[in-house]
């Protein structure tokens, strides 16, 4: 049955009242362009993506999965019990057939592996601390990440602003020039210049606006939220830091303390160490403890019991070289990761110097910036006014518009990457790692 659109509408607004009462200001027929507009900070944006990030909770799931790895190797210092119980049917020539029945306890006891339970643990305990370092650094990079994200975010809200005052100045020039051409003050070539300069302004506001959009999805995508969500962003806009104080000596020892990187490489030297004793440990015999206890007998209600206990020695007398092959190999692996942890050190100082660099680079480059905002402003101002007085042509208020624009485009994007350098810097000396969060494992 067809329903006609009043009694459509009709139905359509009672389950929207019905939502109301039920779900409250939750209700999914909420207006959802309402609850994008929730302002955040970045320290919300940092908090959501410890929460949410993928990159993030997949580390921490390798950490957990190298603790049980621990417990793991732990167990095998301990003796390992087992139940059994069997039936079969035989025949011999001489007895002809008959059924047996066993059942019992087996126990068997590690007493001496050449140290290769021990070394296997130690192997354990070491990859755990590798990945506690490597979940840190994860965080330090996600922290990053979103930091930058949300300072690139602000910079495009910005420069949306900057282009849309460009294309206002740009619709009073365009009337101005039809009012001067009206009078006969000017010709129809200003009033087509004026068309164009209008037109670009308004394709660079649609570039902005989507770059915008574009750097909010990132943002989005580094806190493992879905992309299409849009917030409000504080801003930090005036919170500019001068760098003059900082000190490359020790910028290079906070890195050295901090850096998870390289505590990680550390540990990974510690765990192929061990790893060379646990293969040495095949030149050495093996000793283990076993023993029985068993029922045993032809009928199921009439078994004999039993019991054995003793001590196994084992020893390979030749393995093809294969255990000197496996030592070797072991330790090749240990000077690779020597040469790894230089690599690294070397790797850190390069990101402390250059992260330092560019912080410099850009507070200088925000006072010339805003100098040259200030010169362009009052460039645009005069030549507008001698423009009026039939003083100057149309192509120098095109050209004092554009270089006013860049001029504070250049001066949004210069505060801004300080803000990012400054990220990277913190991230270059490991400012962010905190590694109380490793607590609760």
């Amino acid at each position: 049955m067809k329903l006609g659109s009043k009694t459509y509408q009709t139905a359509i607004l009672l389950v929207a009242i019905i939502c109301a009462v039920i779900f409250g200001p939750n209700c999914p027929c909420a207006d959802t362009k309402k609850a994008d507009k929730k302002q955040i900070d970045l320290q919300y944006c940092l908090e959501t993506a410890r929460a949410n990030n993928p990159q993030l909770n997949a580390a921490r799931y390798r950490m957990l999965s190298a603790r049980d790895a621990v417990a793991e190797a732990r167990a095998k210092f301990f003796p390992s019990v087992g139940a059994f119980t069997s039936y079969d049917r035989n025949y011999y020539e001489d007895t002809g057939e008959y059924d047996s029945y066993s059942s019992g306890f087996t126990f068997t006891q590690p007493i001496f592996q050449g140290g290769k339970i021990w070394q296997n643990y130690q192997e354990a305990k070491r990859e755990l601390e590798a990945t506690k370092e490597e979940y840190l650094t994860v965080l330090i990079n996600v922290v990053q990440d979103v930091s930058n994200n949300y300072f690139k975010t602000l910079e495009q809200k910005h420069l949306i602003r900057v282009n849309e005052d460009n294309l206002k100045s740009a619709r009073y020039h365009l009337e101005l020039t039809k009012a001067r051409f009206g009078v006969g003050l000017t010709n129809k070539a200003d009033v087509l210049k004026a068309e164009v300069e209008k037109a670009q302004a308004e394709v660079d506001l649609i570039k902005v606006r989507n770059e915008y959009l574009q750097a909010m999805a990132r943002l989005n995508k580094s806190m493992g939220v879905a992309v299409v969500r849009k917030f409000d962003l504080l801003d930090t806009y005036d919170d500019i830091i001068d760098p003059g104080k900082l000190n490359l000596v020790s910028a290079f020892d906070e890195a050295a303390t901090n850096r998870p990187e390289m505590k990680q490489i550390i540990a990974k030297i510690e765990k192929q160490k061990a790893a060379i004793k646990f293969a040495q440990g095949d030149f050495w015999p093996q000793v283990n403890a076993r023993g029985n206890y068993e029922w045993r007998g032809s009928k199921f209600n009439n078994q004999k019991r039993s019991w054995d206990v003793g001590v196994s020695l084992d020893i390979w007398l030749f393995s093809g070289f294969g255990t000197v092959a496996s030592v070797s190999k072991a330790r090749k692996i240990l000077l690779e990761l020597e040469h790894q942890k230089l690599d690294t050190s070397d790797q850190i100082e390069l990101e402390v110097y250059s992260a330092l660099l560019n912080l410099k680079a850009s507070y200088a480059e925000i006072s010339a910036t805003r100098q040259l905002v200030l010169s362009a402003e009052e460039n645009l101002r005069v030549i507008e006014g001698l423009y009026k007085q039939g003083l100057a042509n149309f192509i120098d208020v095109i050209d004092a518009q554009s270089s006013l624009t860049s001029a504070r485009t250049q001066y949004i994007q210069a505060i801004y990457n300080h803000h990012i350098n400054e990220t990277d810097y913190r991230r270059a000396i490991g400012a962010e790692v905190d590694y109380r969060v490793l607590e609760e494992y």
